[in-house]
């Protein structure tokens, strides 16, 4: 069985490491405050050195039962919503003990108060559902008409990348909210986990992306081109800006190695990706118009 450390082979002299270690002073009551809710797993990925707090994600061995490039979908989804100027996270790459991986700086603020989907004021009127009725509900949130535009954008913007990359996992936990405590300004928090996704998926009835806000499916894409053509000109402009140029621009920043197996298996990964996702796009312009 082939095993693979795609990261490790990647980095190089240049790279910058970022060294982590666990703080024992740090209790799991104070994890538990700065992620904003408990649970056993989430916080043996929790660091705090130098006045900052840290959520490192760690490679794994790579083989026939996991995905190769769950790491580096991380960096490819910080840098397409960047690309769009959807607020996400930054990844440096990191070590703990002998283990590399990626690490990320808590966004939490104190300006801010943060919910999940399901802890909103108005959480008893919100439902998994693949109709609109969600983001009309986050609408009511808002302070006013320069906030739901502000939102409706953020929100096309997430949804438009998650369908480019085919998002698996953008589960509860993977979505959060900010209210401003001074302004009541509502507001997508950085967007952050990137790492689930699906290689390809055929434009066809049992097409389905789970968000919280919106299941995206065959039959509500259309609809949703045509009540907010934002979604669809920023699913345009990831399709055109492609995977595999993101790709290169990544190993540029990070000084990764761009003559060593990993590169160019990755390379061709997104390749193809860019290939399924460009047909994708078309499928999706040629529903919008017959309907």
């Amino acid at each position: 069985m082939e095993i693979n450390h795609s990261l490790q082979e990647l980095i190089t002299e240049d790279t910058p490491i970022l060294e982590i270690k666990k703080d024992s002073n740090i209790t799991p009551q104070k994890k538990y405050s700065v992620l904003g809710f408990s649970h056993k797993f989430y916080i043996h990925y929790m660091y705090y050195q130098n006045f900052e707090w840290y959520y490192f994600k760690q490679e794994e061995k790579n083989d026939e039962t996991k995905y190769l490039y769950y790491l580096l979908d991380e960096l490819m989804g910080s840098y397409l919503a960047q690309f769009i100027e959807l607020p996400t996270i930054s990844f440096q790459i990191a070590k703990r003990d002998s283990f590399l991986g990626l690490v990320s700086k808590n966004f939490r603020g104190k300006e801010c108060d943060y919910y999940f989907f399901d802890q909103l004021p108005i959480a008893q009127l919100l439902e998994f559902s693949t109709s609109f009725i969600n983001i009309e509900m986050l609408k009511s949130l808002c302070i006013d008409n320069i906030n739901v535009d502000k939102l409706v954008d953020c929100i096309s913007k997430l949804l438009a990348l998650d369908l480019h990359m085919l998002q698996m996992d953008r589960s509860r936990v993977n979505l959060q909210f900010q209210i401003n405590r001074d302004t009541k300004f509502l507001g997508l928090s950085p967007i952050y986990d990137f790492s689930n996704y699906a290689d390809k998926w055929q434009y066809s009835t049992s097409f389905n992306i789970f968000n919280p806000i919106i299941t995206l499916t065959y039959n509500n894409i259309p609809i949703l081109c045509k009540k907010y053509p934002l979604f669809l000109e920023y699913l345009s402009m990831l399709v055109t800006k492609t995977m595999s140029s993101t790709w290169n621009q990544i190993c540029e920043d990070y000084h990764f190695n761009q003559n060593c197996f990993a590169y160019f298996q990755t390379k061709e990964h997104y390749q193809l990706k860019d290939e399924n996702q460009k047909k994708l796009f078309r499928d999706i312009q040629a529903r919008k118009i017959s309907i």
